[in-house]
């Protein structure tokens, strides 16, 4: 049976159709598993810099062999991989530069605090890292100098901290670099709670016999 012209433009039509619809398929399931990839890669390739709870050297950015994506060439940077799963994370950091900062990340590359010399007004960094409940304890026990340290609740149990700093001189660099890698980022016990008073264990006063 020949196919006549409204046939023939019939079946074009219907090719037409499933094609878009096959290419808005792929598209979104692009767009739904692509970030996930993507975080697991930066994660990963994060990881690979160099152990946990230490802050570790990312090499100087230059064009078409970035370690990670969106770097700076005029910041230089160094990331800890961490875990509260244990213990809450201490970050000690005194950076030489005219400008650094500070990101904390969720493993999945979620950004959820960050701060910088201006901001902090201040040339060295004590920061701790808690999970609410270990933040609750820790603000129960005797700490001190409890006012220059920077507490923050994680909403996670596993990141990365990012530590980006502007080198405004070549000569300044390597000191720069020193000072990234000396910072602290290290696990840390939290203290012991004082223990309650036991009243029922102290001697009553005896009477005064001269009364």
């Amino acid at each position: 049976m020949r196919k006549t012209a409204m046939d023939k433009r019939r079946e074009t039509l219907i090719w037409v159709v499933g094609g878009l619809l096959m290419a808005g398929i792929v598209h979104l399931v692009s767009v739904i598993l692509l970030p996930n990839v993507a975080t697991r890669d930066t994660f990963a390739t994060i990881s690979a810099f160099g152990p946990e709870h230490q802050f570790n050297l990312i090499p100087t950015p230059k064009p078409g062999s970035q370690a990670l994506v969106m770097l700076d060439p005029n910041m230089r940077y160094a990331v800890c991989h961490f875990s509260l799963a244990d213990d809450p994370l201490r970050i000690q950091m005194a950076i030489p530069a005219p400008y650094w900062s500070l990101a904390l990340y969720s493993r999945g590359g979620i950004n959820f605090f960050s701060v910088n010399n201006r901001v902090a007004e201040r040339r060295a960094l004590d920061l701790r890292l808690m999970t609410p409940l270990q933040s609750t304890r820790f603000r129960e026990s005797p700490v001190p100098d409890l006012d220059k340290m920077v507490l923050v609740d994680a909403p996670v149990e596993e990141g990365f901290a990012l530590i980006r700093a502007f080198v405004d001189q070549p000569a300044s660099e390597p000191d720069v670099f020193r000072a990234m890698a000396e910072s602290g980022c290290e696990s840390f016990e939290l203290p012991e709670r004082e223990k309650p008073r036991d009243v029922t264990a102290e001697p009553l006063p005896l009477p005064n016999p001269k009364r």
